[in-house]
């Protein structure tokens, strides 16, 4: 996502929620950082309407939710979103730890977690 033009040498100026940004364009996982939803278009706003989930969905919910308790999971309309309760610091920014991730699915999102939980125990242990 391109950020809204700006004075040579200012801050981007990111859209404070995704879909300020316009219908196909993809989310931001904080600024400076890689796209939360790397390319994926973001569905349009009419699409916010909340989606009963399958029991599937309540079960892996429930293992995401459990497994990864520094993660605020939550639904967008049809999209799933991980927020990290802490911000990550400059260190994990740079080695690849984002503050928000978007997904279609929660098979999806979890795979996202699970790399990101994998950056972050390497960061613990090293």
């Amino acid at each position: 996502m391109i950020p809204q033009s700006r004075p040579s040498g200012a801050e981007p100026v990111w859209p404070s929620h995704p879909y300020e940004a316009g219908e196909g364009t993809t989310a931001r996982a904080g600024r400076g950082q890689a796209e939360a939803t790397q390319g994926a278009s973001l569905p349009a706003p009419s699409t916010r309407e909340r989606v009963e989930l399958t029991e599937r969905e309540q079960k892996i919910l429930a293992v995401l939710e459990q497994t990864y308790p520094g993660w605020r999971i939550h639904q967008f309309g049809r999209w799933w979103w991980a927020t990290k309760t802490t911000p990550p610091t400059g260190i994990e920014r740079s080695l690849g730890v984002i503050h928000q991730i978007a997904r279609p699915d929660l098979v999806q999102l979890g795979q996202a977690l699970s790399k990101q939980h994998g950056i972050l125990t390497g960061i613990r242990s090293g």
